[in-house]
């Protein structure tokens, strides 16, 4: 009888798993603690930061700061009050406003307009010019090239986001009491040549993207094979894209913390389309309905 009893106690032994699983729990309990002591010591006044990891804090803490409050002084019911490219650097050229961003954008902006403008010199008075044929289009080219060509010029002109960031802009107009509202909370004064600048900003846009639309048509019906119409296109939308890659360069504190901080700045964000076109069918209504009333 025995013997059965201590038979049917090895069967219901249970096979001794807690050892493991109680190391477990003690691990992970310890690197909880170190956690929490890393944690004590950053939120503890003997701080193990030096001066310039502070300083860094600091200013990360400040920018996320003015990108996220007053979000709605920094914006109109249409979106932001700037885009998100170097044009919008150009803002920047008032008393007490001008600094390394502005310089940046202008520098863009004169580089995009010097390299458009050699490219349309050697279109219009190269060697394939004669006095019947200014552009030097080819006469006869295959049918696939010319499908080939009007297609790029409707790819480009959809694609020529300057074009279409200007329209927004110019549509919305200075807003006045909102760039103030958000350069006091910045700690900065408006300018009076503040609407100057913001025109200078948004003509240089509107500029550069019809002049790339330009150069991209003299360049699309010249090419006599479809590669050449595909180089062309990319060429040309390299420039007209130089200023959006110099904004996100800026972003990515490529160029120092200055100009970080102007492209950081609640007056520039993404543009808000669909708000535009929104908010254009809901004055269009409106007109409509006073009429119908008078």
């Amino acid at each position: 009888m025995t013997a059965l009893l201590k038979k049917d106690d090895t069967k219901n032994e249970v096979p001794d798993v807690y050892p493991s699983i109680t190391m477990s729990c003690t691990s992970q309990d310890d690197e909880d603690n170190n956690n929490n002591e890393e944690m004590s010591s950053l939120h503890s006044p003997a701080s193990v930061l030096t001066v310039k990891q502070r300083e860094e804090i600091v200013f990360l803490l400040e920018q996320h700061r003015l990108k996220h409050a007053h979000s709605d002084t920094s914006t109109t019911p249409e979106g932001n009050l700037l885009p998100k490219d170097a044009f919008s650097f150009l803002a920047y050229g008032g008393k007490g406003m001008r600094g390394p961003a502005f310089y940046l954008g202008l520098l863009t902006f004169l580089i995009q307009l010097m390299t458009l403008t050699i490219v349309m010199m050697d279109q219009l008075f190269g060697s394939e010019q004669t006095p019947e044929n200014r552009l030097g289009v080819p006469p006869f080219v295959t049918w696939p090239v010319r499908a080939s060509q009007f297609i790029a010029i409707l790819i480009s002109v959809m694609m020529q986001m300057d074009v279409i960031w200007s329209v927004n802009v110019f549509y919305r107009g200075f807003k006045r009491q909102a760039f103030q509202k958000v350069l006091e909370y910045e700690g900065k004064t408006m300018p009076e040549s503040l609407p100057f600048w913001w025109h200078v900003s948004a003509w240089s846009r509107l500029l550069v993207g019809l002049f790339c639309l330009v150069v991209m048509f003299m360049l699309i019906v010249k090419s006599e094979t479809g590669r050449a119409v595909l180089l062309s296109f990319n060429a040309v939308n390299f420039i007209g894209g130089l200023d959006n890659a110099v904004f996100a360069m800026a972003e990515w504190d490529y160029f120092g913390k200055k100009v970080k901080a102007s492209a950081d700045s609640p007056l520039i964000g993404d543009m808000d389309q669909a708000g535009v076109a929104s908010s254009l069918q809901v004055k269009r209504t409106n007109g409509k309905l006073k009429k119908n009333k008078s």
